[in-house]
């Protein structure tokens, strides 16, 4: 496993940078389609969702023949693109459900108070939905370490991949390589699955302890 250190750290660092680019995107795109009265919000919508219609080879292979077509050879921009807009929708979908439990009211409360559109994203909406933002980065972080389809197209000799050379290793007959390297990518992926369930619970215990406090200089205050 220790020859193929490079791919496995490179599946791990652009899986990071999708996955925060990802929720972002996602985070602001429903912000503007759910939490504003903008012109485009349908449109907005539908390109938001579109890519989880649209199956990862072919948005590979698209994104091959418009860099051929541009002349642009950073496989590294081409691979992290691949993977946000590949999982860009599923995040999208679990922070949504996240604003819609937020009272809408606390925008008005907001703006009465002179915040402005990023104000309200930034310092209210995206602090109060920590978790659904998590969790959404969570997702997406998992999938993009053992992503293959989308990014079968994009890799090159400087930016091998993981998932990939488990694939190369398999066709060339190395199955206890590719076995090896599928074991310990496994074992990567539960450990972030399991990091992401446990930082989820701190987020809960977190929310609850200052629902008690709260509470309780309401409780003070009103006695």
């Amino acid at each position: 496993v220790g020859k193929y250190s490079k791919p496995l750290s490179n599946s791990i660092i652009f899986a990071l940078m999708s996955a925060v680019l990802s929720t972002l995107v996602a985070a602001v795109a429903s912000y503007l389609v759910h939490r504003t009265n903008m012109p485009l919000r349908k449109t907005i919508d539908v390109t938001a969702q579109l890519p989880s219609a649209i199956p990862g080879s072919l948005l590979g292979l698209a994104l091959s023949l418009a860099a051929s077509a541009l002349r642009f050879n950073n496989s590294v921009v081409l691979i992290v693109i691949a993977m946000t807009v590949a999982f860009m929708p599923f995040s999208y979908r679990i922070i949504t459900q996240t604003y819609a439990q937020i009272d809408t009211g606390l925008d008005d409360a907001a703006r009465s108070l002179g915040s402005n559109q990023l104000g309200l994203l930034f310092n209210i909406l995206i602090p109060v939905s920590s978790s659904g933002l998590y969790s959404g980065f969570v997702y997406d972080f998992i999938r993009g370490v053992g992503t293959l389809s989308a990014v079968i197209f994009l890799v090159s000799f400087n930016t091998p991949l993981a998932s990939i050379k488990i694939i190369n290793l398999a066709e060339q007959g190395d199955w206890g390589e590719a076995a090896a390297l599928a074991l310990v990518l496994t074992f990567i992926t539960f450990a972030i699955l399991l990091l992401g369930l446990l930082t989820g619970k701190i987020f809960q215990k977190r929310k609850l302890k200052k629902g008690d406090r709260k509470s309780t200089r309401l409780n003070s205050s009103h006695l």
